[in-house]
């Protein structure tokens, strides 16, 4: 156990400590003014559709492995428009 601390840059544990206090003061700040850093639209906009269209290619791969991955959409979820 002390040789995996000699190992360990010195800069390390403080920028982890002060990286977790910046991300829970963040949290909490966030947690008590009920926001999230997820617009509440979000979800049904662009989360839904990215995941039906990878549950569709993961059954396709399940079904058919050989034919491998279909291709991905690549503007589904960049915040555009969702025809």
């Amino acid at each position: 156990m002390k040789n995996m601390f000699k190992k360990t840059p010195p800069l390390i544990v403080p920028y982890t400590i002060a990286f977790a206090l910046l991300a829970g003061t963040m949290f909490v700040c966030l947690a008590m003014a009920d926001k999230s850093f997820v617009w509440f639209k979000d979800g049904m906009a662009q989360h839904f559709p990215i995941l039906t269209q990878l549950r569709s290619m993961l059954e396709h791969f399940i079904s058919n492995p050989s034919s491998g991955f279909t291709h991905w959409d690549w503007s589904l979820g960049l915040g555009g428009p969702t025809n």
